[in-house]
């Protein structure tokens, strides 16, 4: 939608299978990383259930309107406009990030294993005969 020019988002819930537990709260939140990754502010509207609206970088804007509560608010929220790197490339820029840090851990793990191969085992540590009850010094004829 941001790409196709929208400046604000909206989204309409009804959470009436939650009520008296902890999720209309947790899916009223789940519009601030959507509005801190496209940049724009979000509305988030609930028929049953909390009501809230987050600014273009994710942060609230007024108090929420919970479920104990029958109202309406009016707050000032400006629309956005141009457009952040996540809604240019989407995706691609965790693929990409995904790529660059596999590649990098695939030469680290070619370097360790050269490194490995390089190493030439030297001669053995000198080890001391191993003393057992039958040949001990106390009891040799054993």
């Amino acid at each position: 939608m941001v790409r196709d020019g929208a400046r604000l988002l909206v989204a309409q819930s009804s959470t009436s299978s939650f009520q008296g537990s902890w999720a209309p709260e947790r899916h009223a939140s789940l519009a601030a990383p959507r509005a801190a990754e496209t940049g724009r502010p979000m509305v988030h509207a609930a028929l049953t259930g909390v009501s809230t609206v987050f600014g273009p970088a994710g942060e609230r804007v007024g108090g929420p309107i919970g479920t104990g509560r029958s109202a309406a608010a009016v707050l000032d929220v400006r629309p956005a406009g141009g457009t952040i790197p996540y809604v240019r490339f989407g995706d691609r820029a965790v693929g990409c990030a995904l790529a660059v840090l596999a590649a990098l851990l695939t030469a680290r793990g070619v370097r360790l294993l050269r490194r490995a191969l390089r190493r030439r085992p030297g001669p053995a540590p000198p080890v001391p005969p191993a003393r057992t009850a039958r040949a001990s010094a106390g009891h040799p004829g054993r």
